[in-house]
């Protein structure tokens, strides 16, 4: 699991807080999001070798952490993420 300082997606959310982009209600939701997405991603890790195709093991993982990040910059709703995830874990 990445320490919360090295996490790419909330440190953007934190600066598109700083920037006035998004208010301390939403910053809080998005926050939540990815810090509940994050400890899930980790307790469900696999190693590469498990699996076959672009959504198993680490590239289901780079596939959430892109996610993560759209959900972070605001280009997806917190529901456009869980469609995402759910199709990913399917």
């Amino acid at each position: 699991q990445r320490a919360t300082g090295n996490d790419e997606a909330l440190n953007t959310a934190r600066e598109r807080f700083a920037k006035g982009e998004i208010n301390a209600d939403e910053f809080a939701s998005l926050k939540e999001e990815l810090a509940g997405n994050q400890a899930e991603q980790a307790s469900t890790s696999r190693p590469s070798g498990m699996g076959f195709g672009p959504f198993s093991g680490w590239g289901r993982e780079r596939a959430l952490d892109i996610a993560r990040m759209r959900l972070a910059k605001g280009e997806i709703t917190a529901e456009e993420f869980a469609t995402v995830k759910k199709t990913l874990e399917a």
